[in-house]
């Protein structure tokens, strides 16, 4: 016999409702949240049970420790657990009720079970998000003792070789007690900054062996951690049939509050992973700076809305772009070749710790390395055009653009920097 059974999780308790095919109650009651008592419970269960509960922070601990002990466990999105959100009467009781009458009818609306590896991804993705905003408060507080002294550092980076320096120089000029706060605050910096740079290590090593990480990093202003959170966070990219899905995923779409013929588009719903959309934004920011094809795009947006509506809008474009990429298996079309170049260079130095030789294949002619040689901030560089950079890191090979976007080159002359492909 097929029982269902409704769980309603808390941090010190689980309330439990078991229903049999004709939706009669077999059993209810609450559960402890130690280790003994759910392993003693879960015994009662078979294979042919089925389990459901919400989305939570204690969801994903007991989906494994009922894992491969029932025939079905359904997480449902509590977002759209629309009976239980919006009940007039809401108890622990009537919620567990209401989940296994869900689960009896099929009518529960689950989440996505990310399989092992993604599982992982996103673990060392949110603990390096969750130590950089840590490394960030440091750095604020730092300044901050130094402000409140009339102490402005003259170097752009307070961190680094010459305002390391400069703290040392002006470190008397504080009281004593706030010298020693400076001290223990630089010393957690620093052990902080190394636990970062021990994820980072990890996280370079699974973006290198990576071809979807290889194809997001092709696009400006998004490196290794980047891509990897936007891969933990989508999982599988078949999950999303538009990238209109993507984005309303990762929270990046304005609420909509609409009532006959009266529509008004709020502030974007910021559901979905945070460590993500906060990276994209955070590319979105470097992305502004260089010039590419979404530069006019951020343009237009900050004169009609501001910057910070901008930045937000190409986070969202740069989250569409990901989704045609991993759909599609293509490298980004407009990308500079030599920063490409470089930010692999980068990756493979850091997990292997060897150096690709630069410069011109031997057996060039010297004549055509002279003419082709370009100087960039005072130093000799030899170029080579996109497709040589995606045979060298084994990325796919760029196909004919389509009609329409051939089309929407020549109207406009082919002349602009961001379409020369290089």
């Amino acid at each position: 016999m097929i029982r269902y059974v409704g769980l309603d999780l808390h941090k010190e308790f689980i309330q439990m409702c078991i229903l049999d095919e004709k939706g009669n109650v077999l059993e209810e009651g609450r559960i402890g949240t130690q280790w003994d008592e759910l392993t003693k419970w879960r015994e009662k269960l078979g294979m042919e049970d089925q389990v459901a509960f919400e989305s939570c922070p204690f969801a994903w601990t007991v989906h494994d420790i009922l894992e491969g002990r029932v025939g079905r466990i359904v997480i449902s999105n509590a977002y759209k657990t629309r009976a239980i959100a919006e009940a007039r009467i809401k108890t622990d009781k009537v919620d567990a009720r209401i989940l296994a009458e869900l689960l009896r009818a099929d009518f529960l609306p689950s989440v996505w079970m990310p399989d092992e590896k993604t599982q992982r991804v996103r673990i060392l993705v949110t603990h390096r998000h969750n130590l950089v905003k840590r490394i960030i408060s440091l750095k604020n507080s730092i300044h901050a003792r130094f402000h409140q002294r009339f102490l402005n550092c003259p170097h752009s980076d307070l961190f680094g070789r010459g305002g390391r320096s400069w703290i040392a120089a002006n470190r008397e000029h504080l009281p004593e007690m706030e010298q020693r706060q400076l001290d223990s605050t630089l010393r957690i910096l620093e052990c902080v900054e190394g636990e970062r740079q021990g994820v980072e290590i990890e996280l370079a090593e699974m973006a290198y062996h990576s071809e979807e990480a290889r194809l997001l990093m092709t696009i400006p202003g998004i490196d290794y951690p980047v891509a990897l959170a936007l891969l933990a966070a989508i999982g599988e990219i078949n999950r999303f049939p538009t990238p209109e899905k993507l984005c309303a995923y990762l929270g990046l779409v304005p609420s909509v509050h609409q009532s006959g013929n009266h529509e008004f588009y709020g502030r974007i719903t910021k559901h979905g992973n945070a460590a993500a959309r906060w990276m994209l934004v955070q590319s979105s920011h470097q992305l502004t700076r260089l010039c590419t094809p979404m530069r006019p795009f951020y343009e237009r947006i900050r004169a009609k809305k501001g910057r910070q509506t901008a930045v937000v809008a190409v986070a969202r474009k740069l989250a569409t772009l990901a989704w045609h990429l991993l759909t599609h298996k293509q490298p980004y079309r407009y990308a500079n070749a030599r920063c490409i170049d470089k930010k692999f260079s980068r990756l493979q130095i850091q997990v292997t710790g060897e150096r690709r030789k630069s410069g011109p294949k031997p057996g060039e002619a010297t004549q055509s390395r002279k003419e082709n040689t370009v100087h960039l901030s005072g130093r000799a560089t030899f170029p080579r055009n996109l497709e040589e950079v995606h045979a060298e890191w084994k990325l796919p090979r760029l196909e004919p653009p389509s009609p329409g976007e051939q089309q929407h080159i020549e109207k406009i002359g082919g002349q602009k920097r961001f379409l020369q492909i290089r």
